[in-house]
């Protein structure tokens, strides 16, 4: 077995230790998303959802059984 050769210790890294770096497409596809999501806000859309959520609720529970 060949000796190590004297030096600073290095930490050994672990793949669990480390996250990989975003690809392009990764981060592009964040930014996307992020400016889809600023857009709905802006629009309202995210409270129409809720309101209509709220109004197809109230009309399952108003059904006739």
């Amino acid at each position: 077995m060949p000796l190590r050769k004297k030096g600073p210790r290095v930490p050994r890294r672990h793949a669990e230790d480390t996250e990989p770096t975003p690809t392009d497409y990764e981060k592009q596809r964040a930014i996307t998303i992020m400016k889809n999501n600023q857009m709905r806000q802006r629009l309202g859309l995210s409270q129409l959802r809720s309101m209509m959520a709220s109004i197809l609720s109230g009309r399952i529970n108003d059904a006739p059984p």
